[in-house]
């Protein structure tokens, strides 16, 4: 069987080479679960420049989970719907963990796409979920590449702006 890289697969989808798609979830909280869009767990290679596991080979659970593949459009902002149904009450009490303060720490997630025959992941895409939506026994995680977080909204104020704030 000849291994094809990802463009060839996806353009020519070659018959008896299979994508698997992952998603890793990390949070300090839960720590790192990770899942395969698969019937059974696969063994696969982490990228060397990961920051969890970087170059070993890990577990990726089966999980049922629907996402379309991210488009990267330069210069603009990527984001991703993972929708995971039928979860059931462990991914749930999972996600209840995180209150209080946890949630001004965002959750990361790494889509990555393997295909069998070739070692390491050929699509990496880094992102920080940005809502988690429980409805029933579905979960849906919205996820994009910036991390609003990030962003600096409030202005340090001084006191040679500000003498006043001297007295407080």
């Amino acid at each position: 069987m000849t291994a094809f890289n990802l463009s060839q697969f996806h353009t020519q989808k070659p018959v008896g080479q299979a994508l698997f798609k992952t998603l890793e979830i990390y949070h300090p909280r839960i720590g790192v679960l990770r899942y395969v869009r698969d019937m059974v767990s696969q063994q696969l290679l982490i990228e060397a420049g990961a920051e969890r596991n970087p170059g070993e080979t890990v577990t990726f659970e089966p999980l049922l989970f629907s996402a379309p593949r991210p488009d990267q459009v330069e210069n603009q902002q990527s984001a991703i719907t993972v929708n995971l149904p039928r979860v059931g009450t462990n991914v749930i009490q999972l996600i209840k963990q995180i209150d209080g303060l946890d949630w001004l720490t965002p959750a990361a997630m790494i889509y990555r796409e393997y295909l069998e025959g070739i070692s390491g992941p050929q699509a990496i895409y880094e992102y920080s979920i940005d809502s988690i939506n429980l409805g029933g026994m579905d979960v849906s995680l919205v996820a994009a590449d910036e991390n609003a977080a990030n962003f600096r909204v409030a202005t340090i104020y001084t006191t040679e702006e500000f003498p006043g704030l001297d007295d407080l």
